[in-house]
């Protein structure tokens, strides 16, 4: 039919994307939901990931500029229960959030085109919204 489709690896927080990254190789479990809140799951094993060398603070931030939606990636989003701020360049904070997975999506569709300033634990990244 016309469902859409949403997938997630931890069957609570689903996404539009059937593209994850994931820490390790390994076993995991893909979970996907259809409009009816139907969930089926499937078993994968990954293999072949390069390792992450990173520190344990290390956000990446992407895709940089945004237009619509910018994704905040860290391991560390899952251990740690820390806000990650957002503010522009007078100052200003105009968002923040705990992020709980480690690809954290942030919704960028309302903020004014310019520079802004991405706040984690000791972490600070530059990023663009230009629509």
């Amino acid at each position: 039919g016309n469902d859409v489709l949403t997938y997630s690896l931890d069957g609570i927080n689903y996404q539009q994307t059937a593209t994850f990254s994931v820490p390790t190789n390994g076993p995991y479990t893909i979970y996907v939901k259809n409009n009816s809140d139907c969930v089926v799951q499937q078993n994968v094993i990954v293999s072949g990931v390069k390792e992450l060398a990173i520190d344990n603070w290390q956000l990446a931030v992407y895709p940089n500029p945004t237009d619509d939606e910018l994704t905040i990636h860290s391991l560390q989003f899952t251990d740690n229960k820390l806000s990650l701020e957002i503010f522009n360049v007078t100052g200003r904070k105009v968002y923040d959030a705990i992020p709980l997975t480690s690809n954290f999506q942030l919704p960028t569709s309302n903020f004014q085109n310019g520079i802004y300033f991405l706040h984690y634990a000791n972490t600070t990244k530059k990023f663009a919204v230009m629509h």
